[in-house]
Parts: structure tokens; C-alpha cells; sequence
């Protein structure tokens, strides 16, 4: 049994962030593709963010080794996606800080920031891709 976990961060400004562990990988879906997909379906922006927010939640339900007591039900996850496309925003993480940064302003302050400054510095330093960083 793996224990890996799944992260999927929809923002309607960057878009769509699946982020999957051991081994990690990222995939970004920028808010240009789904202006483009919404475009070539007849759809608006926030339809199709709906429908990606229902359609990653019900993949992630599927794919769980102890699936949460949600209704396999196509109804259901068209709801979940209907008010996501609404507005309404809903999290099951236990917190999720959004912001937008200056990188001017996050480079001057990073180093006063224990224990994570190591991993803040490897944020803009470090190589592209996934790095471990350790608490300072």
C-alpha cells in the first residue's frame, strides 16, 4: 500500500495545481488553458473551473486507499463543481495560506523566518523541480 498523498489547489487567478507524493509530481494547469479550453467548448471560465474542481475531486475519490463517505454519484460531484463555479470555496486541508508576494520583499524577509527559512530559501535558490528542505 502506497502512502502517498494527492494535493489538488484550484485558484481561480493561477489555476489548477495537482501535486501528488512519493514520488513527487507536479502538474500546472495555467488559467490561459482553461480560458482556451472554455473557449473552444462554448463554455465560460468559471463552467469549466467548476468542472475541473468536480472532476479532480471525484478522480482523487476514486483513487483514495480509504475513500471519505461521499456518494459515487455523478449528481453529486456536478454539485461540488456548480458551487466551486459560483464562487464558494471549499478546502479539506488543514490550512491553505494564499498570497500574492513581491519577490523583492520575500527575498529581503525569508531569513527571519524560523524553523523554515532553509526551505524558503530553497523556494527561490534551489533547483527547479522538487528539493527536501529541513527545518533550520
Amino acid at each position: 500500500m502506497s502512502d502517498a498523498k494527492m494535493f489538488v489547489i484550484g485558484d481561480s487567478e493561477s489555476g489548477l495545481y495537482l501535486i501528488k507524493t512519493k514520488p513527487v509530481k507536479i502538474v500546472r494547469i495555467t488559467k490561459d488553458a482553461i480560458e482556451q479550453y472554455a473557449q473552444k467548448k462554448g463554455m465560460s471560465y468559471e463552467a469549466v473551473f467548476g468542472l475541473l474542481a468536480a472532476r479532480t475531486r471525484r478522480m482523487v475519490n476514486l483513487g483514495q486507499n480509504n475513500p471519505p463517505p461521499l456518494p459515487d454519484d455523478p449528481a453529486f460531484f456536478d454539485t461540488l463543481g456548480l458551487a466551486v463555479a459560483g464562487g464558494t470555496t471549499l478546502s479539506e486541508a488543514e490550512f491553505c495560506f494564499v498570497a500574492d508576494v513581491d519577490n523583492a520583499l520575500y527575498q529581503a524577509t525569508r531569513d527571519k523566518v524560523d524553523p523554515i527559512k532553509g526551505a524558503l530559501t530553497k523556494l527561490n535558490t534551489g533547483p527547479s523541480g522538487y528539493e527536501d528542505a529541513d527545518f533550520d
